[in-house]
């Protein structure tokens, strides 16, 4: 009368199982729909403010040339410098769009404003990670691309202040080193230039 081949588990165990295991691998679909839908908005953002990043790299272009030539005035030169300097902070804007109050090019730090003005130079605030969402049960995708890789948040010759060519001394840091990345615990290899000494760091 139910319309239920059994009414509790210990009626058929194997075959109450099976349809506990089916409707938690629904439950488990229907979540990976829900990322879909959540991470297709994020992308779509995403690719809307790159197209507003194409169009305002073109009229920078297009207005720097426009006042390459020698017959411009400083007037109309000056007039170029304060366009670009309004388009460089409409590029800060769009790398500081949001969503659901999310900073779309933030990396991982989502609450954390990616892009600052300081005086002439603009400070990425974010990170490199990428977000990663589940489209199935067992695949993970990135749902988010970091403002280093979408607007070179990085120069790609120098990432910090700290120097990248330190002096050893009694009082370097492990974590100094590499460009203070630190070196992974292991052995290491110290030369003088004539002789090497392979030092064990795995328990430093």
């Amino acid at each position: 009368s139910t319309g239920r081949r059994i009414g509790s588990p210990s009626e058929d165990a194997p075959a109450a199982q099976r349809a506990m295991s089916l409707q938690r691998l629904l439950e488990q679909k229907a979540q990976a729909r829900a990322n879909l839908d959540t991470s297709q908005s994020y992308l779509s953002a995403t690719d809307t403010a790159v197209q507003g990043v194409s169009n305002s790299l073109n009229q920078i272009r297009s207005t720097v040339l426009g006042v390459t030539d020698t017959v411009s005035s400083a007037e109309q030169r000056d007039a170029a410098v304060a366009e670009v300097s309004r388009a460089l902070q409409q590029l800060v804007d769009v790398g500081n769009q949001t969503i659901r109050g999310r900073y779309l090019f933030a990396g991982a730090r989502t609450t954390q404003r990616p892009f600052e003005v300081n005086g002439n130079t603009v400070s990425y605030l974010g990170n490199e990670t990428n977000l990663q969402s589940y489209s199935d049960v067992d695949l993970l995708f990135d749902t988010n691309l970091p403002g280093s890789q979408i607007f070179g948040g990085y120069s790609a010759e120098v990432r910090g202040t700290i120097d990248l060519n330190p002096i050893t001394t009694r009082e370097t840091l492990l974590a100094d080193l590499y460009g203070g990345q630190g070196i992974t615990k292991g052995s290491i290899a110290v030369s003088d230039g004539n002789t090497t000494q392979v030092i064990d760091l795995s328990k430093a």
